[in-house]
């Protein structure tokens, strides 16, 4: 009886999502063009005068932003033609595959502000939840994972996405989820597997609501590493965090494709229009490539890893895996590494997402690479684990090196006291 209660408790909350997905979006369609064109006119020109793929951040790949992307949203907050407005929410002036549930904050944005200070925009609220997740993730679990926390999202270029819309919903989710966790282990200690259910549940539909498939994993593996460290910090043991790995993970996959299906089913009912298999199409396409871009899995792997040079050097140093290993035993943490395993688990995800979506991983590299942003969140905690003592070990080599001082000491005044005389 508990299980049917809680199984139908999940499918009202999705339900309810979908729901407010069609509601936010026949909405935003309801309200005429004159409101943001003038804004939206302002917005294609500064993103053609800067080009369709800038290398803005110290002229690198990996900092390069998204401009033909964020033309496309910017154009998709006009109408583009009178007509039903529920149609009009589901094809997206012919562009249905996705949801463009960026629209509920870039529409009303767009009404009130020119682009550039759009940008500035999101760029304070990029920051403050930075910000917030790193006060919280300190409070609750300390220094050691709210400082790879803020490592992994400035070695993904996190500054870019202040610059992009194209990248801002994935960061912003992943900011706020994580933010979300750690609020809720500084004030409660215990939490549920239906509770992670739910909440990957959540935000695997939220992100796909939001986004155009960019790196939509960095929502379940920045969360989820801070989830499984509560795990080790309580000593719950391996199979917990591994269930507690694949409860969220399972959550937040199905979560996240049958909110895609959900909106291909209902565009082409609506529109009667082939929808779904136009979007299967593109999924095959996506994850197979075609003659006119073929794949080669081993070298996507690659190239993604290349953008993310500190998460490359860490994975392929092997001296430094050797020596964190060394001092764990050395720092009495052979327990806790045993209990961090599941943390490289968490940083194989971004590479298994590469391997489903290939072909997308591979055209699109100079962005899809900030999907290891997860891998290296969690690789850098579990280094820090192994490398770093408990309180109680610190203490022990504290005193160790006090009474050692001490001794130096007591034993130098005793020769002066000796030589005195």
């Amino acid at each position: 009886m508990k299980v049917l209660k809680r199984s139908l408790i999940c499918l009202g909350i999705f339900a309810g999502l979908i729901v407010a997905y069609l509601i936010c979006m026949t909405i935003l369609y309801s309200f005429g063009d004159n409101a943001v064109i003038e804004n939206v006119t302002s917005a294609k020109t500064v993103l053609e005068a800067e080009g369709s793929y800038p290398d803005h951040y110290l002229y690198q790949i990996p900092g390069r932003l998204d401009n033909f992307t964020d033309k496309v949203m910017v154009d998709k907050a006009l109408k583009g033609y009178e007509g039903d407005t529920f149609k009009q929410a589901l094809s997206n002036t012919g562009y249905p595959r996705y949801w463009h549930g960026y629209l509920t904050w870039l529409k009303p944005l767009l009404k009130f502000f020119t682009y550039p200070e759009i940008r500035n925009i999101l760029g304070y609220f990029q920051i403050i939840v930075l910000c917030a997740a790193f006060f919280f993730i300190t409070k609750a679990q300390g220094f050691r994972v709210s400082i790879p926390y803020v490592i992994a999202w400035l070695s993904a270029y996190g500054v870019v996405s202040t610059l992009s819309l194209q990248y801002f919903s994935a960061f912003f989710v992943a900011g706020v989820a994580s933010l979300f966790i750690a609020v809720m282990y500084r004030y409660k200690q215990e939490l549920s597997d239906y509770f992670y259910l739910l909440f990957f549940m959540c935000v695997g539909s939220i992100i796909n609501f939001l986004d155009l498939l960019t790196f939509p994993v960095i929502t379940l593996c920045m969360p989820l590493v801070i989830v499984v460290m509560r795990d080790i910090q309580n000593e719950k043991g391996v199979l917990k965090s591994i269930k507690t790995i694949a409860i969220s993970c399972v959550s937040w996959g199905i979560s996240y494709g049958l909110t895609w299906f959900l909106k291909w089913w209902i565009a082409s009912i609506a529109l009667k229009s082939p929808v779904v298999k136009n979007a299967l199409e593109q999924v095959i396409f996506r994850s197979s490539g075609d003659a006119t871009h073929p794949i080669d899995r081993i070298q996507v792997l690659k190239s993604n890893l290349s953008c993310m040079e500190l998460l490359e050097y860490l994975l392929t140093t092997p001296w430094i895996w050797i020596v964190a290993i060394a001092l764990a035993f050395l720092f009495k943490n052979k327990k806790r590494l045993i209990l961090a395993l599941p943390l490289l688990i968490i940083s194989a995800i971004p590479f298994a997402w590469y391997e489903v979506l290939c072909s997308h991983s591979s055209i699109h590299v100079f962005f899809t690479y900030k999907s290891q942003m997860g891998a290296l969140f969690a690789v850098l905690v579990f280094l820090l684990i192994c490398i770093i003592p408990k309180k109680e070990v610190m203490a022990e080599y504290k005193n160790c090196i006090v009474n050692l001082v001490n001794r130096i000491l007591n034993k130098k005044n005793s020769k002066l006291k000796q030589e005195s005389e």
